[in-house]
């Protein structure tokens, strides 16, 4: 048989390994493919980075929504809204705004003791920061990865504060809630929820409308499809602080003594009152807990009940993103 004929098979000729090869580098070679490479390779890089800036948004540090199947986790990003989105890229901010308000406000002259994972600019040594800057190449993206999810190498100190209790957060979602306020409300109460938990402090979410309504909640033990279901969902009734409250207390008190020392951040923009049996039972659980109420009121109301017994009010005439940047600050230090 000829070489001719015992290069086909099935009647279609077959080329000869070292012809395909050669014809394989020459595409390689060329600038078309080369370019289409360069394309697909900065695709995927932009879809696994928005992955990772949605997933950081919402809690998911320390290569969560890569423990399983990173395709997965694309797939999921690919799906959701423009307003997870939006709420996942503020949260970020304003938990670095956060961070940065309590490390400016941190007790001077304290000795350090040893070494620890810290977010505190003042603490992190020198080396780890410089690897954040943009003369480290590529390498500042992992670096910036690592500070979000569990911070960077630095100073311990002694003297610290004991540790808090957990973070709970209860945002209105009712209808005057809608588009801004909600997306705003939502990524500050995640931003420093996040907070709290790098301090080893459990956090708490969830919206709330009338007594009627469901509640929609997540927690810093559930995974990242549930934070974006607690991201997404709003109801668009009236507004109950009664139940909120109740919900807030309830929880908390299935914590046991883990459930003690909380912050309760409260944002709200509507007129609603406290029952003053609801009020009786908050101003003993404060009292027997150590728990403290932050009502951040983002429109004016005939109604002060919850004023009355919040720990501190902040006033805002509407929460938009500049307003929650500057809550973020100021929330960050009181929850010190």
């Amino acid at each position: 048989m000829c070489s001719s004929r015992r290069r086909r098979c099935g009647g279609r000729r077959t080329l000869p390994r070292l012809q395909v090869q050669a014809a394989l580098d020459k595409a390689q070679r060329s600038p078309l493919t080369k370019g289409l490479l360069v394309k697909a390779v900065e695709k995927a890089a932009e879809a696994a980075q928005e992955t990772a800036a949605v997933a950081g948004g919402f809690g998911q540090g320390a290569g969560s929504p890569t423990r399983g199947d990173i395709q997965q986790a694309m797939t999921l990003t690919s799906r959701i809204s423009e307003k997870i989105r939006r709420i996942a890229k503020l949260s970020g901010r304003l938990r670095g705004l956060a961070f940065s308000a309590r490390s400016s406000r941190a007790s001077e002259g304290v000795m350090p003791v040893g070494v620890q994972y810290t977010r505190s600019p003042a603490d992190i040594f020198p080396v780890e920061l410089a690897m954040m800057s943009p003369a480290a190449g590529p390498l500042r993206f992992v670096q910036a990865i690592k500070y979000a999810d569990y911070g960077l190498m630095g100073l311990k100190r002694a003297g610290m504060k004991p540790e808090s209790g957990p973070f709970v957060g209860a945002v209105d979602v009712s209808g005057s809630m809608r588009c801004g306020r909600e997306v705003n409300a939502k990524a500050l109460a995640l931003g420093l929820a996040q907070v709290a938990k790098s301090e080893g402090r459990a956090y708490r979410l969830f919206s709330f409308s009338s007594r009627h309504d469901p509640l929609i909640e997540c927690d810093s033990t559930q995974s990242w499809a549930e934070h974006l279901a607690w991201g997404e969902g709003f109801i668009g009734g009236g507004t109950d602080f009664d139940r909120a409250l109740s919900d807030a207390m309830r929880k908390l008190e299935e914590m046991g003594d883990d459930g003690r020392r909380a912050d309760l951040v409260f944002i709200s923009d509507g007129d609603a009152t406290v029952a003053p049996q609801t009020a009786a039972v908050w101003k003993a659980f404060a009292e027997r807990t150590g728990a403290r109420l932050l009502y951040v009121a983002v429109a004016k109301s005939a109604y002060d009940d919850l004023r009355k017994l919040a720990d501190k009010v902040v006033d805002v005439a509407d929460l938009d993103a500049m307003t929650a940047d500057q809550l973020a600050r100021d929330v960050g230090g009181w929850m010190q």
